[in-house]
């Protein structure tokens, strides 16, 4: 019998690999570990062949093939054995890759079930216990290898960020805390030394946090989130990953933007630097949503920078924020999307905006804008998006002039009232009195007359959110 070529034989494994790999990563790191042949040079021959020939036009099958390939260089350059098989799977799929205990397993199936159902808001709290409970019991199980926890921390700190919120400010800065306190543990293990692509996600979740903590908290946590970026950047250079490089940027300039230390004007102006940079360096292998992220966060320096033309900036950020919407559709991304719509309206109600006899047009404008919002945060699904969009609304019907005055008196009122249970005297004391002396305005104070001053009403969450990492 005649052997079949060397080149077929890799070729046929590496096919048979790939099949496994991208179905379980568990799977694919067991077949690699008993088909040691495959971190030989040869296949990366033959796997550049395979993403030239058949996967140039399909860009997440693309992208894991390009994932593989540096897995096996990796491998190689770890010493090819299956110690090295397994470090370089975790660095680049994470700890899930190995073998867990049958009641970690079962945890895993919980986890998978919930996240197929497409509801992360009904989801949210019942994982957030799934992975609490699978740390603690991790971390008594000397079976449950290290990297398995880290990645259990990073899953539970990003999980504690997402929405809903929680119902009270209090509540939302320790969930905050703990998201930090759950990604720094992941970066004891995660070093940049062993796992570097684990330490620099790591790293983007932690300054993520940071940032978040930085909005709801009003303190230095935006000089962390940037400290975060820069070190994510030892990893993901410009030359090696354009994607990642790229949103890193936008990122920064999204913390400069809400930056507190030194001088406003120039944080701003940094800001704006970062993102053009990243938009201007934008190339076919950085994927469409990386795009609108960095319109969405352009959108959002421009419609607070005061420097120069202010209709003009407002103008620029509306442009940036339609930009972004061609990705960030209501089909694919609900969530983002109202986001902008929340932002348009915010500028559509600002007395910049309107030329004369324009202003009443953009209010309802801006009316239109917070309704579409409501469709998707909704009071059931979102309590704390869906009642500061109420507030909003409601300062939006107050501004006003034209039609029946005490028409929109009466909008304003109701919207102020469907917010007040979210706001409670308890758990939102600052956004509780400003909406109860709204409330008593309206009761008290003549129709005819405006107040001169609105109370200041400022949003719990809303500027804290950003694009969905891919």
């Amino acid at each position: 019998m005649i052997n079949p070529p060397v080149r077929f034989d890799v070729f046929q494994q590496l096919v048979l690999w790939l099949n496994k790999s991208m179905k379980s990563y568990r799977e694919g790191r067991h077949y690699l570990a008993t088909n040691t042949i495959l971190t030989a040079h040869e296949t990366d021959k033959e796997l550049a062949r395979l993403i030239s020939a058949h996967a140039q036009d399909q860009r997440e099958i693309r992208d894991q093939m390009h994932q593989h390939l540096a897995l096996l260089q990796d491998a190689r350059n770890r010493g090819g054995n299956v110690e090295a098989m397994r470090e370089a799977y975790i660095n680049i799929f994470g700890g899930w890759i190995l073998d867990i205990p049958s009641w970690l397993s079962k945890i895993e199936e919980d986890l998978l079930f919930l996240n197929k159902l497409r509801r992360p808001e009904r989801t949210k709290f019942a994982r957030i216990r799934l992975l609490q409970d699978a740390i603690n019991f991790a971390e008594q199980d000397e079976r449950v290898e290290r990297e398995v926890i880290a990645e259990l921390h990073n899953e539970l700190g990003t999980l504690l960020l997402q929405n809903p919120f929680p119902h009270s400010r209090k509540d939302h800065i320790q969930a905050i805390q703990q998201s930090i306190n759950c990604h720094k543990t992941a970066l004891d293990i995660y070093t940049i030394a062993r796992y570097p692509f684990q330490y620099a996600k790591s790293q983007i979740l932690l300054g993520i946090a940071y940032h978040h903590y930085g909005v709801a908290s009003y303190s230095y946590g935006f000089e962390r989130a940037i400290d975060c970026y820069q070190d994510a950047l030892q990893v993901y250079t410009q030359e090696e990953f354009p994607d990642q490089w790229t949103r890193l940027h936008t990122y920064q300039g999204n913390a400069f933007a809400l930056r507190s230390d030194g001088d406003r004007a120039e944080n701003i102006e940094q800001s704006i630097a970062h993102h053009l940079g990243a938009l201007y360096t934008l190339n076919d292998s950085c994927s469409p949503l990386t795009a609108a992220t960095i319109n969405f966060h352009l959108g959002d320096a421009y419609s607070v920078y005061q420097m120069g033309d202010r209709k003009k900036n407002l103008d620029e950020a509306v442009a940036y924020y339609k930009t972004a919407m061609k990705t960030l559709s209501l089909q694919d991304f609900p969530y983002e999307w109202a986001c902008i719509h929340v932002r348009l309206a915010a500028i559509f109600q600002q007395d910049e905006m309107a030329a004369e006899g324009e202003r009443d047009l953009l209010l309802r404008c801006a009316i239109v804008c917070y309704e579409g919002a409501l469709t998707i945060y909704r009071a059931d699904a979102f309590p704390i998006e869906y009642a500061e969009i109420q507030v909003r609304l409601a300062y939006v019907h107050l501004l006003r002039k034209e039609g029946e005055r005490q028409q929109h008196l009466d909008q304003a009122m109701t919207c102020y009232r469907k917010a007040l249970p979210v706001f409670s005297k308890h758990a939102f004391p600052r956004e509780h009195r400003s909406i109860q002396q709204m409330i008593n305005w309206i009761e008290t104070q003549p129709h005819e007359k405006d107040p001169q001053i609105f109370p200041s009403f400022h949003a719990p969450f809303n500027s804290c959110i950003m694009v969905k990492s891919s």
